[in-house]
């Protein structure tokens, strides 16, 4: 679901998702995206074991990564647009 929301932002900001650098582009954003978030998500492993707690963290944890990465997605391709056209 990540890397075909960063495919879609890719695309609104006129990048082609069939270019064969936006695989590099996806994996290089997701890897970045994650790596923050595992840090995140190991951090927040106690507060998930506690019945009825748990599940509210893991989900709160969860949307923020997914916010992150589309976040990140954007910036980059704003800058990557920005840095294209002709001043």
């Amino acid at each position: 679901l990540q890397a075909q929301m960063i495919y879609r932002i890719a695309a609104i900001y006129g990048f082609a998702p069939a270019d064969a650098s936006r695989r590099g582009e996806v994996l290089a954003l997701w890897f970045v995206a994650s790596s923050g978030g595992n840090a995140i998500k190991a951090g927040l492993s106690f507060p998930e074991l506690i019945p009825g707690i748990g599940a509210a963290v893991g989900i709160a944890t969860d949307a923020g990564l997914l916010y992150a990465v589309g976040w990140l997605a954007s910036r980059f391709y704003a800058a990557k647009q920005e840095s294209l056209t002709p001043v």
